[in-house]
């Protein structure tokens, strides 16, 4: 995503990078229905979740922030990984991009905690 200035026209290139050919509309469709899934997810046997789950997306990219508190964090990654495996099929989870539910996590330079509440900044 890039954005730059030719006379007077402003254009920002919103494409997804990394070897995507399609722009945000072309991922839209299947993000929203995933995310729409997971944050309405049935759960059996029903479990009432308060506040209920969720999720953000860009893209093809689905983030889950959740309060780690009972069985939350374990619901949103089943929740997470059905919606996913309704919309795209089985073959559409790649393990080595789901990422371990964590306390501390870096982003952007920066490695965040939420036990302590503070930042520690990692960009060097």
């Amino acid at each position: 995503m890039f954005a730059f200035i030719v006379d007077d026209i402003l254009v920002i290139d919103l494409a997804c990078g990394f070897g995507w050919c399609g722009s945000p509309a072309w991922y839209f469709l299947p993000g929203a229905l995933i995310n729409g899934l997971y944050e309405n997810a049935v759960l059996t046997p029903p479990v009432s979740l308060q506040p209920p789950l969720s999720g953000l997306f860009w893209c093809d990219d689905h983030t889950c922030i959740e309060v780690d508190r009972g069985m939350r964090c374990v619901i949103a990654n089943l929740a997470l990984r059905r919606a996913i495996n309704t919309v795209l099929g089985p073959s559409a989870i790649n393990e080595r991009k789901f990422t371990n539910w964590s306390n501390n996590r870096a982003c952007t330079g920066t490695r965040m905690g939420n036990k302590s509440g503070h930042r520690h900044d990692t960009a060097r």
